[in-house]
């Protein structure tokens, strides 16, 4: 939790955070009238910005159980080394 002292200096930086994102929207109008919906986007909130969401790729999975049966091959083929058992003493 925050102390009280914390909580004062954060609220006193309040006003002027406002005032600075106020003149940084207006600033942004000017910079960005050209394209429509870029400002909206810029100070959309954080659910909304994702406009162009590509779905992941699916990896085939014929091709890794393939790798796999290849692998257990090869080591079939070149001898794997046995576990040794512990010793019993």
């Amino acid at each position: 939790m925050m102390s009280g002292t914390a909580r004062a200096a954060r609220d006193a930086l309040i006003p002027e955070w406002e005032r600075a994102l106020s003149r940084l929207k207006d600033s942004t109008k000017v910079a960005v009238r050209d394209v429509v919906g870029r400002q909206q986007a810029l100070f959309a909130e954080p659910d909304t910005v994702q406009i162009q969401v590509r779905p992941k790729a699916k990896k085939a999975k014929k091709a890794t159980k393939a790798k796999a049966d290849s692998a257990l091959d090869e080591a079939s083929v070149t001898g794997v080394p046995t576990k040794r058992s512990r010793r019993q003493g």
